[in-house]
């Protein structure tokens, strides 16, 4: 047996796992999509054979460090019983997490994983503010779901006079608006002036 043959036969024993664990448990209808970086055991070089390469992992602090090797994306479905694996990739340690061919395809096949499985797709599409990029949440959407995912400055100049930084609405009188529920139908939330909410 291959190397491709053997990493394939491995794929399918993971997927029935997952797939059975997942028909067992349930789903809350969340989809969860994070990295973590994996170093790589051999000397660093800039002729790796392996793939590995230099990345930078942040700190929740802000605080980064350099590392040598691999990153593992991953997209989980969370159960009652915990997180259920439905996509993976490696890539060397300099892929973004929202690298458009990575994320998209995490998405597209946890969403498919979920739905050959439980007979409907995920509503939710929960991520940091790695992925914090406009093309995520378009897809979310055409996956008939929803990206909740943590705003991200990076490269914002200066925000908007229209938005707070946290990207809440500014009302007439200019005072952030206060949340008042979610329009299910376009999959949007929707604000009031806080006078009007008391």
């Amino acid at each position: 047996m291959t190397g491709s043959q053997l990493q394939e036969a491995l794929n399918g024993i993971c997927e029935k796992l997952s797939a059975e664990l997942l028909s067992l448990t349930g789903s809350t209808g969340q989809v969860v999509i994070d990295s973590t970086d994996i170093p790589a055991h051999e000397k660093p070089s800039k002729e790796s054979t392996t793939g590995a390469s230099f990345g930078r992992r942040t700190a929740s602090t802000g605080e980064s460090e350099m590392f040598y090797g691999y990153k593992l994306h991953l997209a989980a479905v969370n159960t009652v019983v915990g997180p259920v694996p439905a996509a993976a990739r490696v890539t060397p340690a300099n892929c973004s997490d929202v690298d458009k061919e990575i994320a998209s395809k995490l998405m597209k096949e946890a969403c498919d994983f979920h739905e050959t499985t439980l007979g409907y797709k995920p509503l939710y599409y929960l991520m940091d503010a790695g992925y914090d990029a406009d093309f995520i949440y378009s897809q979310a959407l055409e996956q008939k779901g929803q990206a909740i995912i943590k705003l991200n400055p990076r490269g914002r100049k200066k925000t908007s006079l229209d938005y707070t930084d946290e990207g809440t609405p500014y009302c007439p009188a200019g005072r952030p608006m206060s949340y008042y529920g979610t329009d299910q139908k376009k999959l949007a939330n929707k604000s009031r002036c806080p006078k009007k909410c008391g």
